[in-house]
């Protein structure tokens, strides 16, 4: 089932919290709204599907301290920041750190909009790539100790008879391991199996 994308408010107005809530039902966004970032990172997770809508300057912990917090845990939802007075230095760090957007306050509400929609569609992607890695990172867990050792020398290169003599086995024991661990990732070929493996770092 498709996840319903949602609009976290972050952002210690209460009146602001009324007018973008409403503002984003006339377009049939659901939204959920957190008056301080310390309260909202409590509650945040990987599968979370929508983007942020957030506050620079709060009680507490600030916008920005929130957004490092956030990619300490590897959660890259997208934000967007507002905030009532912002310096250079401020605005370059957000968007260092990977900010979607920046509204100066008040904002124009269609671009606000727009900029939503777009950081959705973008978080969809990214949830998707997020649920293909929880899945492969499954595959990879049934891996035995040796079937993982011939899986990261296979996908850098090595051909059976280097691995075999890398790891003290031989060459048919080589075949056997990477047969299975190729049937338990669910590939059918050495070139979807590198694949796999250098779109989700398991190349290392």
């Amino acid at each position: 089932m498709q996840q319903t994308p949602t609009v976290y408010i972050v952002d210690d107005d209460k009146n602001f919290h009324t007018v973008i809530s409403d503002l984003l039902e006339s377009v049939s966004l659901d939204t959920h709204s957190y008056l301080d970032g310390d309260s909202f990172i409590e509650k945040v997770s990987p599968q979370m599907h929508g983007c942020i809508i957030m506050d620079i300057r709060m009680p507490g912990s600030s916008g920005l301290e929130i957004q490092s917090r956030l990619i300490e845990n590897e959660i890259q939802i997208p934000i967007i920041f507002v905030t009532a007075v912002a310096d250079i230095e401020t605005i370059s760090r957000a968007f260092k750190n990977g900010a979607h957007d920046l509204f100066i306050k008040p904002m124009n509400e269609q671009i606000l909009i727009e900029s939503i929609q777009y950081a959705i569609k973008n978080d969809k992607k990214r949830l998707r790539r997020y649920k293909d890695y929880v899945t492969v990172r499954a595959r990879v867990d049934l891996l035995s100790p040796r079937e993982k050792q011939v899986f990261k020398l296979v996908v850098r290169g090595f051909p059976n008879k280097k691995i075999a003599k890398k790891l003290g086995i031989s060459s048919k024991t080589v075949e056997a391991h990477r047969s299975k661990t190729m049937r338990k990732m669910r590939v059918k070929s050495l070139a979807d199996l590198i694949k796999i493996a250098l779109e989700h770092g398991l190349d290392g």
